[in-house]
């Protein structure tokens, strides 16, 4: 057995996998909905809703003030109760955890 100092001997591959990245996580869902359709979720605190296309009412347990999101807006629940999105037509929604 061969004696190897920690990073030593591994070139290229060493540097390159140092290097930072930005990566993008994949999403924690992803909810195709037919215009009329609803989901009901409890995506705790840090997680993020976003629509990639279409338009939704959000609305969360004990916020009195309803979101309306379209293709590209986001929502970061500020409790970690229920949260509600209709969606006013067809759309896509997705659901980001804190990390993304």
């Amino acid at each position: 057995m061969r004696a190897v100092e920690h990073g030593v001997g591994l070139g290229r591959r060493w540097r390159a996998a140092a290097r930072p990245r930005t990566v993008r996580p994949a999403p924690a869902a992803v909810w195709n909905l037919p215009g009329d359709g609803t989901v009901a979720i409890r995506p705790g605190l840090g997680a993020r809703l976003v629509c990639r296309a279409g338009t939704f009412l959000v609305t969360q347990e004990g916020d009195p003030t309803d979101h309306v999101l379209e293709a590209g807006d986001r929502f970061e629940g500020t409790s970690p109760e229920l949260v509600v999105a209709w969606a006013l037509r067809e759309g896509v929604l997705v659901l980001e955890s804190e990390a993304g």
